[in-house]
């Protein structure tokens, strides 16, 4: 039996598997879901079609949920199997075929959500709420849970389950349920109502936190804390017993840092967390997500062996510095081993910068001299190595302030240069597509550069922006290559900013570097921001570029 997919079809499908005993449903209710009422609903199986290709068959059925719904699902398999290793692939809309899965000798279901459709002849749930397009949060933490997407799709889950277990193709014992995105919500969710998969596994998708004053990062949380308790990824982390591994990127809008680690602190099963910094629903170029997920799963599935780990770590103060300690379990090389550091007050989810220190072997463990740039400055950490052939797996996220482990002083100078072409590292350059120009020598100072693209036509992210703790910074300096072409060309210095320029927002201050109509010189020149021109610098952290029709050839960004 094959027990490893095509990098394209993980990638495509995001699929899981994943191992442990059965210990079958524990309790009547948890949270907002009346277990007992819902698996008390009689399925009322249907088998809508049934094809076959090349060996492969494609089952469309449908079964009960509540309130009436029909939940449509395709299932798909190897004619004449039995008792496979299961694939429930949660999906955002709709049910897709997933003929690489069963190719691969897997028995897979993908369940449409249940979207206020009203139409059986469609291959789409009928009933249920409907979905809002664009993406409503109303519409999926509603007071009622009935009328709550994330309810519904959840229970429709809670329903595949029940379908499952009526079917001789599938091992429900070796069954893992997967899901990328917000579909992960619902994953995250399954997994403290349901002990039957053998494991869950997820890419982003946490969702977001409120504390007791419906606050997020001392901001207003994107939702209340009534419909976090009734909805919220960390409401349910406690109840799962099954193991789960996250993979979320540390500045996305779809799972922010404080919902990561309400989620991490209260599971209390195996778990494995992989981290991307300064990404939005994505990863750097070390690929921290590409393979990590499925080794996992066939560690947790077919005991293959555990991929590396690293333990939690350690932050305490010697000699006015700050340390940072860890151990690694690996029995392979390691590509990587860091500590992820953001500066500043719990918040601004969305555009904190994290920095990569490196995490130094020293003895029996890892050590890392974490920079105190202020003491009074509280900041996260977060431990993580990668390797080879598992990429990245980290460790529980910390938040402490240096001055209350005893640190009174600076023990370093915030380094003036915030960008470094000749490392070619992708570290801060959060959007867009780069290239990394082979002649050291086309640059400004010797330094290289890099050719910067937008992959949403308009704007790049630059995240390296804390001035809050640049000491008498007056300006920002960046370099660029000119080409000729008339303006504009604008630079943006964002607060409170989002992974994206909001110009209905506006929480920004513009410099035209190339003034609408004026011309772009031909060569490098090193183009000056005034910083006493930004508006709210205390809490700027990103720098958009908009190079309007204009090559981006970037060089060194620095500060002075």
């Amino acid at each position: 039996m094959a027990r490893h997919l095509p990098l394209f079809a993980l990638l495509a499908a995001l699929p899981a598997l994943g191992v442990a005993e059965t210990a079958g449903i524990k309790r009547d209710k948890i949270g907002i879901y009346d277990l007992a009422a819902i698996h008390a609903i009689d399925l009322k199986p249907e088998t809508i079609s049934k094809t076959e290709e090349n060996g492969i068959v494609f089952e469309k059925v449908r079964f009960s949920s509540v309130d009436n719904v029909r939940v449509f699902a395709i299932l798909s398999y190897k004619k004449g199997a039995t008792k496979l290793p299961g694939l429930m692939v949660v999906d955002r809309f709709r049910a897709f075929p997933k003929k690489v899965e069963a190719t691969n000798n897997y028995f897979a279901i993908s369940v449409a959500p249940p979207d206020g459709n009203q139409d059986p002849a469609q291959d789409r749930s009928v009933g249920g709420p409907r979905y809002q397009q664009p993406f409503s949060l109303d519409d999926q933490f509603r007071d009622n849970p009935k009328q709550s997407y994330v309810y519904q799709h959840t229970v429709a889950l809670l329903r595949a389950l029940d379908y499952l277990e009526t079917r001789p193709e599938v091992d429900l014992n070796k069954t893992v349920v997967t899901g990328y995105s917000w579909p992960g919500l619902m994953v995250a969710t399954l997994h403290g109502l349901d002990d039957r998969p053998a494991a869950y596994v997820l890419w982003h998708g946490l969702g977001y936190y409120a504390d007791e004053n419906n606050q997020s990062g001392g901001q207003p949380a994107l939702f209340t804390r009534k419909q976090y308790e009734m909805y919220g990824a960390g409401t349910y982390a406690a109840t799962g017993t099954k193991p789960i591994y996250v993979g979320v990127s540390l500045d996305d809008y779809f799972t922010k840092l404080d919902s990561v680690m309400e989620v991490y602190n209260n599971l209390k099963c195996e778990k494995a967390f992989a981290y991307a910094p300064n990404r939005h629903h994505s990863w750097t170029s070390r690929l921290e997500f590409d393979s990590n997920g499925p080794t996992w799963q066939t560690h947790w599935q077919f005991g293959d062996p555990k991929p590396p780990t690293i333990s939690e770590g350690t932050a305490k103060a010697e000699d006015g510095k700050l340390v940072y300690t860890a151990t690694v379990d690996s029995k392979v090389p390691l590509q990587w081993s860091e500590v992820l550091v953001s500066y500043g007050k719990p918040g601004n989810w969305m555009s904190r910068t994290w920095h990569s220190i490196p995490l130094v072997k020293s003895g029996d463990a890892y050590r890392a001299e974490i920079p105190v740039y202020d003491p009074a400055v509280p900041m996260y950490l977060i431990g993580q190595i990668g390797t080879e052939k598992n990429h990245a797996i980290g460790n529980r996220p910390q938040f402490i302030t240096p001055s209350s482990l005893g640190i009174t002083a600076a023990n370093a100078p915030y380094p003036n240069v915030l960008f470094d072409p000749s490392l070619k590292s992708d570290l801060y350059l959060r959007t867009g597509d780069v290239t990394w120009p082979s002649d050291r020598s086309d640059s400004g100072d010797n330094k290289g550069s890099v050719i910067w693209k937008p992959n949403d036509g308009s704007t790049v992210l630059f995240n390296n922006i804390e001035p809050s703790l640049w000491k008498g910074a007056k300006e920002l300096h960046i370099w660029l290559k000119g080409d000729g072409k008339a303006g504009p060309l604008n630079a943006y210095l964002a607060y409170d900013a989002n992974y994206f320029l909001d110009k209905d927002v506006k929480n920004y201050t513009v410099f035209p570097l190339v003034a609408d109509g004026a011309t772009m010189s031909n060569g490098w020149k090193e183009y000056t921001i005034p910083l006493d021109k930004a508006a709210n610098l205390d809490r700027v952290g990103s720098l958009y570029l908009e190079p309007g029709n204009h090559t981006l050839q970037v060089g060194t960004i620095s500060w002075k």
